[in-house]
C-alpha cells in the first residue's frame, strides 16, 4: 500500500508541471535502478547508481587515513563530488575542505585532493604524488 501511494505521489508531481518532470523522472529511474540491484551489495548498488563519482570517493576512503584533510572540487561539472555533504557522508571522519576554506596555497593545508572533471578523475596525494 505504501509503495502504491509513493508511486501515485510521483505521478501527481510529474503531472503538476514541467519543473517537476525531470526531477520526478530522475527519482523514478534511481528507484528502478536500486530495485533491479536489490540483492547486490551496498557497494554494487551505489556504484550502479553513482558510477565514477562513487568509485572515486570509495577509493579516497580506502587510501586516506581517518585524520586526513581532503580538498573537494567545486562547480557543477564536478557534481556530486563537489557536494560537501555528500562527500562527508562517505568520507567521515575525514575533514572535507573547499578552495574557499583555504588561505593561500594548498600545500600544507590539505593531504588529498579529489579531481573530478570530464577529462580527468583521480586523487592527488599532497603528501606524496598523483594516483
Amino acid at each position: 500500500m505504501t509503495r502504491l501511494l509513493a508511486v501515485a505521489l510521483l505521478v501527481a508531481l510529474y503531472a503538476l508541471g514541467p519543473g517537476t518532470g525531470p526531477w520526478c523522472r530522475s527519482l523514478v529511474e534511481s528507484a528502478r535502478l536500486l530495485y533491479r540491484n536489490r540483492h547486490a551489495s551496498m557497494e554494487a548498488r551505489s556504484t550502479a547508481l553513482l558510477g565514477d563519482a562513487y568509485r572515486l570517493v570509495l577509493q579516497a576512503s580506502r587510501e586516506a587515513p581517518p585524520n586526513a584533510r581532503i580538498l573537494v572540487p567545486t562547480g557543477p561539472e564536478a557534481d556530486p563530488v563537489s557536494n560537501r555533504t555528500w562527500c562527508a557522508y562517505y568520507l567521515y571522519p575525514r575533514k572535507i575542505l573547499r578552495r574557499e576554506d583555504l588561505a593561500g596555497p594548498i600545500e600544507g593545508q590539505v593531504d588529498f585532493e579529489l579531481v573530478y572533471t570530464p577529462e580527468q578523475k583521480g586523487i592527488i596525494d599532497h603528501r606524496g604524488g598523483r594516483r
